[in-house]
């Protein structure tokens, strides 16, 4: 780990050039998705009464998992993802019309959206996490301009309160006779391990005085950043945002100064007010 939180071999600004080339080869995995997450439908009532009217931006769509949702109520929805392999399957499952349509872009960049503003702008499912530190403002500015001032903003993020991550005991079969259950058994002792090798590579302290975090956690594809929950409001603030609420991935809130472990966070804010 190099001493700015980032683990070694990956500078802070390719974190996501790096990340999107991971998710061009994994994309396939995530078709047939469709479900949204208890917090997204959480997230989803504070536009209520409002959305055959509401205009949606949604980052980091994937292969078309809240878009299935999103798409079929809002009166405009746009979906983005900076992996054009997730693109192509979004548009396989969610036909484009005059209504909906999907875009290969980087969220650190939204100009070819101009002046658009949308009533809902959220970036879930923790693709925030999926860039560097120093790129987060950049994401944070761009959705903060297009989010109506009437409108909500949404992002989920990995929580730092929950590491050192829970390496899970290992579980033996009373039998040895089942080929399923001796595999089971050995995955649950290799993740164990995988775990603790994690744990020990992370500088906790220094981590925790900082704020702030990336690693390789246990997906091993992606460099991940994990943020205090302090942190991120802060984050948020410096970009323009008020926050309405924090919620686990339940979907109940929770506070900022003492949230749970959970391993992530749906930061639910609107446009601040001048004084």
């Amino acid at each position: 780990m190099t001493e700015d939180g980032q683990q070694a071999g990956s500078s802070v600004a390719d974190v996501g050039d790096e990340n999107a080339a991971s998710y061009d080869v994994t994309a396939v995995t995530y078709a047939g998705l469709t479900t949204l997450e208890p917090a997204e439908f959480a997230i989803m009532r504070h536009l209520r009464g409002r959305w055959d009217q509401a205009s949606v931006l949604d980052l980091g769509v994937g292969a078309g998992r809240t878009a299935f949702t999103l798409s079929a109520v809002a009166g405009n929805y746009v979906g983005v993802d900076y992996s054009e392999e997730m693109v192509k399957l979004a548009r396989k499952a969610i036909p484009e019309d005059e209504r909906t349509s999907f875009h290969f872009a980087d969220a650190r960049d939204l100009s070819f959206l101009g002046d658009q503003r949308f009533q809902l702008v959220q970036f879930t499912a923790q693709g925030f996490d999926m860039v560097g530190h120093e790129d987060r403002p950049k994401i944070l500015a761009e959705m903060r301009r297009h989010t109506a001032e009437d409108g909500i903003c949404a992002v989920s993020s990995h929580s730092l309160r929950s590491v050192p991550l829970e390496a899970p005991k290992a579980h033996w079969p009373r039998k040895w006779t089942s080929l399923v259950a001796i595999a089971e058994a050995l995955g649950s002792v290799q993740r164990s391990r995988r775990v603790r090798k994690i744990n020990e590579s992370i500088d906790l302290p220094a981590a925790r005085q900082r704020g702030w975090v990336q690693f390789v956690d246990e997906d091993p594809n992606y460099l991940t950043y994990y943020v205090d929950p302090e942190v991120q409001v802060k984050q948020l603030e410096d970009a323009g945002f008020e926050l309405i609420e924090i919620l686990d991935f339940s979907g109940r809130p929770v506070s900022p100064s003492a949230p749970r472990s959970d391993v992530w966070l749906y930061y639910v804010c609107r446009p601040a007010t001048s004084a």
